[in-house]
């Protein structure tokens, strides 16, 4: 069986820690990447650091999800909605 080696890429402050808690993370392009965690915001940051923009969720509920499209848009998903959300710009719009 062959195994995996997981390589440290970037190390980057975003601000979370204790009080605010990393869920989860999406690469938007080769220079950014959104970060969502125990807040109903998702943020994104250069890699070095720099926050770019943030997205306050529709619904104010914490993300359970974030991806990023082929294109470049950010989707989320809301549980306790039970929907998936599209970001494009400053537009969010519900698809499912």
């Amino acid at each position: 069986m062959a195994s995996i080696t997981a390589t440290l890429l970037i190390n980057t402050k975003t601000g979370f820690g204790p009080t605010k808690i990393l869920f989860g993370v999406a690469c938007q392009n080769d220079e950014a990447f959104w970060t969502f965690g125990n807040k109903n915001t998702i943020e994104l940051y250069s890699f070095g650091g720099r926050q770019l923009d943030s997205v306050r969720t529709q619904s104010e509920n914490v993300p359970r999800d974030i991806a990023v499209s082929r294109i470049g848009d950010l989707l989320y998903t809301d549980y306790f909605a039970r929907c998936v959300n599209l970001v494009n710009g400053k537009t969010t719009r519900q698809l499912i």
